[in-house]
């Protein structure tokens, strides 16, 4: 029987991913779904490589590699008996972590909005200064006489 070159390798690819997979922290993306994506697609390999990782473990996994922002979402999932499924753990962190940016930007007002928009559109026509001069001039004649 032949085994071919990557059955030959598959236990030496199987601990790579092993390292990458415990290894794998939220520190080192930009937010909890792009660290979500790399421990998903780690974890596709493994199988990939006869090493299924089981829904209890990537939970796991994904609760080891959270930072001190998320210490208090990260000790809940801990908690729950049983641990909840990945997509229930995920979605939980991508609420902590909305709530959390909520938390750090202002809020707008839409005065700030209308500001904005006013500033940097120079597609809006200008007024002249002949048009001005024309509006001034009518409101004076109107009252003046009175």
């Amino acid at each position: 029987m032949n085994s071919g070159p990557f059955s030959r390798h598959k236990n030496t690819r199987a601990l790579y991913l092993q390292r990458q997979f415990t290894n794998i922290k939220l520190d080192n993306f930009p937010n909890v779904t792009a660290y979500y994506q790399e421990l998903k697609s780690i974890s596709d390999q493994l199988g990939n490589v006869g090493d299924k990782v089981s829904d209890p473990r990537m939970v796991l996994q994904l609760i080891t590699g959270l930072n001190a922002n998320f210490d208090t979402i990260g000790t809940q999932l801990s908690y729950i008996t049983p641990l909840p499924s990945i997509y229930q753990a995920r979605s939980m962190l991508l609420l902590e972590e909305s709530r959390k940016q909520k938390q750090i930007l202002p809020p707008s007002t839409p005065t700030d909005v209308a500001l904005v928009t006013t500033a940097t559109d120079s597609s809006l026509p200008r007024p002249s200064s002949t048009a001005n001069y024309q509006y001034h001039d009518s409101n004076r004649g109107r009252g003046g006489n009175r």
